[in-house]
Order: structure tokens, then sequence, then C-alpha cells
């Protein structure tokens, strides 16, 4: 008895081919303008304590993860406009700074309500320090 389904059966060249789309790769993207590359914000305090430092975070983050990474780390201002092409920002330092002026507080401001990252990272690791009394 022949059955008749709208179904369509796998030739052998298809079945054998299954196994590959399993076979999961990394994500890619057009250029190395989709890497994720870390902005690190120039302040007018030490604001590259550790200069391997997000490099090596990125190293990481691309062997363990699907996700590709640039070493090279962005050193911007906060009244840089292309501060905004850089969803992920390290506010860093192991010594104390002036506060921000009120335009790069408005820009911060701005980044951050657009949906920008910010990372803070007091250097020092000491309650009370420099950093934290900035």
């Amino acid at each position: 008895m022949h059955y008749c389904s709208s179904r369509k059966m796998l030739s052998r060249r298809q079945l054998l081919g299954l196994p590959l789309l399993l076979a999961a790769t990394r994500a890619r993207a057009f250029a190395d303008q989709a890497r994720f590359t870390f902005a690190q914000i120039r302040h007018a305090g030490h604001w590259d304590p550790r200069p391997d430092g997000l490099s090596r975070l990125a190293w990481e983050i691309a062997k363990r993860t699907s996700i590709e990474t640039s070493p090279v780390v962005k050193a911007i201002g906060l009244a840089d406009p292309d501060l905004f092409y850089y969803p992920f920002a390290v506010l860093s330092s192991d010594s104390g700074f002036p506060a921000p002026a009120e335009n790069e507080i408005a820009e911060l401001r701005r980044y951050l309500s657009y949906g920008g990252f910010l990372l803070i990272d007091d250097a020092t690791g000491t309650r009370g320090g420099p950093f934290e009394q900035s």
C-alpha cells in the first residue's frame, strides 16, 4: 500500500547534513565594528590604574563565551560624543579626582538614560579611601 502525504522525505544528503546543523559556532558579525569594546573614562585623576586589566578581561570574555571582543580599550572623555558608540564604560582610579564639569555630568546622565552601562572601579580596594571620597 502506498501512502501519500504532504510531508517530504529527507534525502540521504540532507540526512547526513543534519549533524552539521547541531555544531555550534561563534556568533558572526559584519566587521570588527561589531566586536565588544570597553570604553575607559578619562578623568583628571589617575584614570588607568591597571593598564592591561580591561584588555585581559576582554580576552577572557572572548575565550569563555561566544562574544567577539576587541583587545583594544578605547580611552574616552565624558563629553566626547563617541562615548555613545560604546555601551559599556568603565570609570576607574586608585586615587581621588575632582568632580566632572557640569556638561560632563549632563552627558553621562544622557549616556546612562539611553542605555549605557557604567562600571565604577575603586582600584584601591579600601573603604573610605581617596577614590571613595572624591
